[in-house]
């Protein structure tokens, strides 16, 4: 597997509909993305609007990130919008749907996580 990034997990608005997520999507590297208070609760959602999530960017993923990603999804849909997740590789799109379907698992691991802390998830992907 080739090195994840050292950069923290990034959100970009390249334009009103679209997201595009890049870097590291895991423990280590969610940085402040996985707060409370994260940059992804100040996004603009164009009201009833179709969003596009580009996961094309992201390097790795794992369970912690998933549930970052499955808690930005929500997000965007109690603002209204319509959510197409889309370039995110199968394996990801796999484990982000099992983290979507069993939420209380990675739910408690998050309320613990601080991202300097090195803690690991399950495997990286």
């Amino acid at each position: 597997m080739k090195n994840p990034s050292n950069s923290l997990a990034a959100i970009t608005q390249p334009t009103p509909q679209t997201l595009a997520l890049s870097c590291a999507w895991t423990a280590r590297r969610i940085g402040e993305i996985g707060m409370p208070g994260a940059q992804f609760e100040a996004l603009s959602v164009p009201e009833k609007s179709e969003m596009i999530v580009d996961g094309a960017g992201i390097e790795a993923l794992d369970t912690a990130g998933a549930w970052v990603l499955n808690k930005l999804l929500h997000q965007l849909r109690s603002k209204g919008a319509g959510v197409q997740l889309q370039g995110l590789r199968r394996k990801r799109r796999r484990l982000a749907a099992h983290c979507e379907r069993n939420p209380d698992t990675h739910a408690g691991l998050m309320r613990r996580l601080h991202p300097d802390s090195g803690m690991g998830c399950h495997k990286i992907i």
